[in-house]
């Protein structure tokens, strides 16, 4: 019977059989058609972004920063490609460590196609770590047929490389003239990084 197109994977095919033989009759193939795609990822300064092909998932990189009271920001942009019509989209809050947050409200309406909608998301890096979390945006579809989009999120928060140097029992004491007497002063590296100076 031709009852309309039925919607199959685009590597699907549908046979019908007569008599010893196969033959594809009255079958319409059509690929599920996506609602959103990833627009664009913007990082913070020293961070990095990527989306990769096919534009359903990236990743959001805030770079590796030292600890600051300020939280790091990155925006994720997602743009409506139905044919026609509008698109209603969740940006659900983040996933995985706690450090990640969401800004704004859950909900936004794309009224047309080629329309965008946007959130910021940010990184507290109040404390010493690597993070890592997603971001998961998809639209309202229903039926277990929502378009589902993920974007991967880490960063790093680092201390400074040297504690104050510790001079407390550097003196050499009295010395005599024309000799000499050794002094020592203490730097202990508490930071992430490699530490490296001279003598002066």
């Amino acid at each position: 019977d031709n009852a309309g197109p039925i919607p199959v994977s685009a590597h699907t095919l549908v046979f019908g059989r007569i008599g010893g033989g196969f033959i594809i009759d009255n079958v319409l193939l059509t690929a599920e058609v996506p609602t959103i795609l990833l627009d664009a990822i913007t990082p913070p300064g020293g961070g990095s972004a990527v989306i990769n092909p096919g534009s359903e998932t990236g990743t959001l990189h805030f770079g590796t920063h030292l600890v600051n009271a300020a939280p790091l920001t990155g925006n994720i942009q997602v743009e409506n490609v139905l044919p026609a019509g509008s698109v209603t989209v969740d940006f659900l809050a983040t996933s995985g460590e706690a450090q990640f947050s969401r800004q704004g409200g859950l909900t936004s309406v794309i009224g047309a196609p080629g329309g965008t909608a946007d959130r910021d998301y940010q990184l507290d890096i109040s404390s010493r770590g690597t993070f890592t979390g997603t971001a998961t945006i998809q639209d309202q579809a229903g039926g277990g047929m929502e378009d589902v989009l993920t974007v991967s999120l880490s960063g790093r928060a680092v201390a400074p490389q040297v504690a104050d140097a510790d001079g407390t029992s550097s003196g050499a004491g009295n010395v005599r003239v024309g000799t000499s007497a050794n002094s020592t002063i203490s730097v202990q590296n508490v930071g992430d990084g490699s530490l490296l100076g001279a003598a002066l």
